[in-house]
């Protein structure tokens, strides 16, 4: 990402410079499955529409610390029409404390599924059948679950730092991972007025061109070459 590039040279800088130069290789976004998608297993069965997600490995850089809050608050109010947080991503740094407090609290049990392994074929259906999808990480080098996302055409809330508001191209919604009101009155927002998802994924069908690997890879390669030439 530019945001990691200019980190770099700033970096670089303040040990008398850099003697190259920095090159900015959009990463693909496309998930690549051939098997045919399918729902994941899970103890209550996902319906279409009414679940959210979260992709990411589960460390304490991704702030799923802040969703848990969000989510328990929506249980204590018995909130209703928000939908069901699962959280998909391996086990990380510094997340055995936060999963066992998700696992011991009863109250969200109802509203909240892990999910630890997913194939492309099931990552695939749950990015497909989303209602949108959250991606509250303090800091990125780009942030592909955002940009995947947006290829599936389903909107995202994203943090507002480091690489994420470019690789939300200009059509996720940003806020500041520290900001639990923020989030919480955007996530309710969407659940009170559900043309605003509507009106989201019609400016990402209309605006977002996905990027495959094969793109991207294709890029690294002339790069490499005009290395050696």
């Amino acid at each position: 990402s530019s945001a990691t590039a200019n980190e770099m040279d700033k970096a670089a800088q303040s040990y008398g410079g850099m003697s190259g130069k920095i090159a900015v290789i959009e990463p693909g976004s496309d998930v690549a499955s051939a098997a045919e998608p399918r729902p994941p297993q899970t103890e209550r069965a996902l319906q279409p529409g009414q679940f959210v997600i979260s992709v990411s490995t589960i460390q304490s850089r991704k702030n799923f610390d802040l969703l848990y809050r969000l989510w328990r608050r929506f249980a204590h109010e018995k909130r209703t029409g928000i939908p069901r947080l699962v959280i998909v991503g391996q086990r990380g740094f510094g997340s055995d404390e936060l999963l066992a407090q998700i696992t011991q609290d009863k109250t969200i049990l109802d509203r909240l599924t892990i999910l630890h392994r997913t194939t492309d074929a099931e990552l695939t259906w749950l990015y497909r059948n989303c209602a949108y999808t959250l991606y509250p990480s303090f800091v990125e080098g780009w942030g592909l679950p955002v940009s995947e996302s947006l290829a599936y055409g389903k909107p995202c809330l994203a943090s507002d730092t480091s690489s994420l508001p470019e690789a939300g191209a200009g059509l996720a919604l940003h806020f500041d991972p520290n900001d639990d009101a923020a989030w919480y009155d955007a996530i309710t927002a969407l659940a009170d007025n559900p043309g605003r998802l509507l009106e989201a994924e019609a400016r990402i069908l209309a605006n977002y061109r996905p990027r495959t690997w094969q793109e991207a890879g294709a890029d690294l390669a002339d790069h490499l070459k005009a290395m050696v030439r």
